[in-house]
């Protein structure tokens, strides 16, 4: 873990208020810290460990509302932050010096996440639907970038062409699913920050330092459903799917090639998603692994 900015005074109300808008923390008067979260870091399971420290994840789980395969996400916006009076409270708990906790992924293997946003097959029915979706604009936009005009949304999109594009955006200024994760709020409160890749024992280490139930026997309940299956490639063969990339008729919905830090380390890619995500990586870096044993 790594503590950010241990030693920051308490911020005033008029400058903190809106960096809460766009990420806005999970706070629950029955949780005694506030998470702080980022899009392609595993909000979902996150999200589900604070609902169950809250006494809210059955119910949010019976949750119904528009797209049912982030039902868990609609009740978090539409029914725990929509409520009467939460900002107001998760500003005053924050400035009264609540513990605030952040999981942070990996930024090289995030960034290839964020990018197979972009990779969504089901966009091609939506053209013949008239559905248009934040990342189905995006796809069309970042298209439009590389080809210097307006191209047919099969067309291929490479990763590689992905970060050059990105390296030219005000990237604090995009779609979150695409920005850092670390935010100006960071500077503003302090945040124990843990790595994602961590998450069963760095949840239990929190569980412990605070006192409150283990969520170890009902971990299985956290996990995402909309996550691709990867599988392991030769180094060559995922170096030229990077580079390449494919049509989006013939982009793979099962057996997407495992994209982490070693396969991007010493690659091409590499010093782009460094210059890219700098903060991030080594806001990264500086969090120290967990051992293995934390429930022992």
């Amino acid at each position: 873990m790594k503590e950010e900015n241990p030693s920051v005074t308490t911020p005033d109300s008029d400058a903190l208020l809106p960096l809460l808008a766009r990420r806005t923390p999970l706070y629950h008067a029955n949780v005694p810290f506030v998470v702080c979260w980022a899009q392609k870091s595993g909000c979902t399971a996150v999200l589900k460990w604070f609902l169950y420290h809250a006494g809210l994840l059955e119910e949010a789980a019976k949750y119904k509302s528009g797209n049912m395969r982030l039902g868990i996400h609609s009740y978090e916006n539409k029914v725990l932050k929509a409520r009467p009076g939460y900002t107001e409270e998760l500003l005053y708990s924050l400035r009264s010096g609540k513990p605030a906790i952040n999981f942070m992924r990996c930024p090289f293997e995030r960034v290839f996440s964020s990018y197979m946003i972009l990779n969504n097959s089901m966009f091609l029915e939506m053209t013949k639907g008239g559905t248009v979706t934040p990342g189905f604009r995006l796809r069309q936009s970042v298209l439009e970038f590389i080809y210097g005009q307006s191209e047919e949304l099969n067309s291929p999109l490479s990763f590689r062409q992905y970060l050059l594009w990105l390296k030219e955006q005000d990237v604090n200024s995009l779609d979150p699913h695409h920005t850092p994760q670390y935010t100006p709020l960071y500077r503003q409160v302090p945040v124990t920050h843990y790595r994602l890749d961590d998450f069963d024992r760095a949840t239990a280490q929190v569980e412990e330092a605070f006192s409150i139930a283990s969520s170890e026997g009902a971990q299985h309940t956290f996990s995402s459903g909309h996550h691709r299956h990867k599988r392991q490639v030769p180094i060559a063969d995922a170096l030229a799917f990077l580079q390449n990339g494919l049509p989006l008729d013939r982009f793979p919905l099962r057996g997407v090639p495992v994209v982490d830090r070693a396969l991007l380390e010493g690659s091409a890619f590499e010093p782009i998603i460094r210059e890219i995500f700098a903060v991030d990586i080594e806001t990264y870096e500086g969090i120290k692994p967990l051992s293995r044993d934390v429930r022992a």
